[in-house]
């Protein structure tokens, strides 16, 4: 082992600090005295992981203990890893001060190829030096990896969730060519986090210490040979359940029922019948929590043409005219000369990101990211249509043709798609990062409606480049969020696993179908792995709530969420029927059968909420106070989630089965078993599970859906507690 980490145990006690040298080969009990306490620690080594036991057998008093790992001959080239929370040592270009939220560019930035550009975040220096405090529940998974290619070997510290004295602390000090990992019981942070962008001293309580207090730290390291990034981020996935047990997934609501009361609330809080479109928030936040929003109306990220893709597909008939003027609305009022959209709206203006402040000239920028979901979705809606004969207005067809054109022409002129640009003018303003990525997938369903090769040719050339140096050569994915500013983040993550399976399914690229399974080993580090424990005061103890298949969105916002932002995560799926690899199938169904339980609901209200709406706040740690852990926080208001929800509605099946290989993926809130060659489907909720049902062979597996996956699907109902038999 290269890295060869030496390990010590520290005790700071008023002002006094002992060191002790720890073997982690072999146990050993150690007493000794710190002041006027005399302590005693018992290393154990049972297998595969380590367990250091700090006791206190004389006097009384507060302590800090942490173990110190040391790492020599460091270089910062080498790669740090925390799940969700740091990627490359998060060494990123600050360019908004400390507690601006949302962080934003300085006033007529424009630079082709910036570094990557953040709020204020925690971050080791982009030349090294520097230092990082986090705590256990900050990550999807509790731990940390180090990954060096000059020596081609990767080292994973692994510790659970928390111990007798709560979360474990984390922090990471850089100091030229030495690296110390510090594991502190209790937390025990130089600053910490506050909302999204503001840092403050953390003032942790101290271990508070009398005969028989006792402290344990329990951890497994892994050193592996790495010889790439791409085979560190599989090890992540392999090594996420490691240290903590797979999480439980609780059967409570069926996605029909779920759906249905979503589409219901969205019909009667989210339609403007003055304005022609769905609004991002409803009526009543807009009255309330919200009503200094300017985003009433947003085209992608979090909402907008996203949403009426469920509601073409399952909405209610009466209903369908609705979908037809917001597209109406969209290419009469949003679209500009150049193809691209602008990206919000308030009322019945609309404008860039940012609306125009009093006596200032309107700011020129739209994030990439929307314009390039309101391809992708537009194209899905489009192609439904025409698979049905439906009717498709000459209109819709021209400006989602100027859409996709505005793209190509991007890419021709800049090799990327970037991170901001000006939609009157289809200039680009920002480069870098993903966030352009579900362009890919729009321009790949482009080539099929519109019959235009060109469209396919963008997506392969974009999507080997993306791949290749996002993802392959950095390790590191960002762009697509819309308040953090190039934070890293999983909704770009999401977007280019999506794209490379989509191109994927129109090429038939071997390639792309390993650079797809990197994708989403990569993705794997933003889902959450295990159920963490909340207070069991807290409103998600009451109602206990599982945060196993929630996804962090990215490094500046701390908490996690119900599922991908504005995503099916059926990307994921895809994948596992096109490889045959279970572990993808499983990631898919981790995040999927996650977000029922977290929909507010008659019977079961979540604290804070509407009685129907879903929060993105899934709060595991305690960056909006100690206080907000297992609560909703600053967010009590219907949001993104339901999209997702909506979505995994009609681009997963409820039940996935295999009779090949007798594989079954239970995406809905049922149970499913092989009697011999029946396949049997249990309800064990309290409601009606009108679900939908995929078997398939191995070699059906391989044919890609494409976008015709509902039509699929069979239709299925199973009464409340009952059984059928398939």
């Amino acid at each position: 082992m290269q890295f060869s980490p030496r390990l010590f145990l520290e005790i700071e006690s008023e002002a006094l600090c002992r060191r002790l040298s720890l073997d982690l080969a072999t146990t050993q009990t150690i007493e000794f005295n710190v002041g006027d306490g005399r302590f005693r620690v018992f290393v154990s080594v049972p297998c595969k992981k380590r367990i250091v036991t700090l006791e206190c057998l004389h006097g009384e008093g507060e302590l800090n203990a942490s173990l110190v790992f040391r790492i020599g001959n460091w270089s910062s080239a080498n790669y740090i890893l925390l799940p969700s929370a740091v990627y490359d040592g998060n060494r990123v270009s600050i360019v908004a001060p400390n507690g601006s939220y949302p962080p934003r560019l300085p006033d007529g930035y424009m630079n082709l190829t910036p570094p990557q550009l953040t709020g204020t975040i925690q971050h080791l220096a982009p030349q090294g030096g520097g230092q990082l405090d986090m705590t256990s529940a900050e990550g999807a998974f509790p731990g940390l990896g180090f990954y060096s290619e000059a020596k081609q070997e990767s080292v994973w510290l692994l510790t659970p969730q928390a111990n007798e004295a709560g979360n474990y602390g984390y922090s990471i000090i850089e100091d030229g060519d030495v690296l110390k990992v510090r594991i502190t019981s209790p937390v025990h942070r130089a600053v910490r986090q506050i909302g999204c962008n503001t840092f403050v001293t953390a003032n942790d309580a101290p271990l508070a210490y009398r005969p028989g207090t006792i402290a344990t730290f329990e951890f497994a390291l892994h050193d592996e040979r790495c010889c790439t990034l791409e085979h560190f981020f599989q090890q992540a996935r392999e090594l996420r359940n490691t240290a903590v047990p797979s999480g439980a997934f609780p059967n409570l609501l069926p996605y029909s029922e779920a759906t249905r009361l979503v589409r219901d609330r969205l019909e009667a809080d989210n339609w403007f019948e003055e304005y022609g479109y769905y609004s991002t928030i409803t009526k009543t936040d807009l009255k309330g929590i919200c009503r200094n929003s300017s985003h009433q109306w947003q085209l992608g990220w979090v909402g907008g043409i996203m949403k009426t893709e469920y509601l073409l597909r399952e909405g209610e008939p009466q209903y369908r005219s609705r979908i037809y003027r917001e597209w109406d609305t969209l290419f009469t009022k949003a679209q500009c000369e150049s193809g691209f959209f602008l990206t919000t709206a308030f009322h019945d203006c609309f404008f860039p990101d940012w609306p125009p402040q009093p006596d200032e000239p309107l700011a020129p920028w739209a994030l990439v990211r929307k314009n390039a979901d309101a391809l992708a979705f537009l194209a899905r809606q489009l192609l439904w249509l025409k698979l049905h004969d439906e009717p498709i207005q000459p209109q819709w067809l021209d400006g989602f043709r100027k859409c996709a054109d505005a793209f190509v022409h991007l890419w021709e002129k800049h090799g990327q798609f970037g991170y901001l640009i000006a939609p009157a003018t289809g200039e680009l303003l920002v480069g870098g990062g993903v966030g352009g990525a579900s362009a890919i997938t729009g321009l790949a369903l482009a080539s099929e409606l519109l019959h235009e090769p060109k469209y396919l040719e963008t997506a392969i050339a974009s999507a080997y480049y993306y791949a290749e140096n996002y993802l392959q050569e950095k390790g590191n994915v960002y762009g697509g969020v819309g308040d953090a500013l190039q934070a890293t983040d999983s909704e770009s993550a999401y977007a280019l696993l999506e794209a490379l399976v989509a191109v994927w399914e129109y090429t038939h690229d071997e390639s792309l179908l390993a650079l797809a399974c990197a994708g989403a080993d990569y993705l794997s580090t933003w889902i959450v792995s295990y159920d963490y424990r909340f207070p069991p005061e807290s409103t998600f103890g009451k109602l206990d709530m599982h945060t196993a298949g929630t996804v962090y969105a990215n490094i500046q916002n701390r908490h996690s969420a119900p599922g991908f932002c504005s995503a099916s995560g059926d990307a994921l799926f895809k994948l596992y029927r096109a490889t045959g690899r279970a572990e993808y199938g499983r990631l898919a169904r981790e995040v999927v059968h996650a977000l029922p339980q977290f929909l507010s609901r008659p019977g079961r209200v979540i604290y804070g909420m509407e009685v129907v709406g879903m929060s993105e706040r899934v709060n595991i740690g305690d960056w909006e106070g100690a206080s907000q852990v297992g609560e909703i926080g600053n967010a009590p208001c219907a949001c993104w989630p339901e999209v997702a929800l909506l979505l995994a509605r009609v681009h997963l099946p409820g039940v996935y089965a295999r009779p090949d290989t007798r594989e079954i993926l239970c995406f809905d809130h049922l149970e499913a078993k092989w009697d011999g060659d029946t396949l049997q489907i249990t309800n064990p909720t309290d409601y009606l599970a009108e679900a939908t049902l995929l078997v398939e062979d191995g070699e059906a597996a391989r044919q890609p859906l494409l976008t015709t996956a509902y039509e699929h699907f069979r239709k299925i109902e199973i009464p409340s507690h009952g059984t059928v038999a398939i």
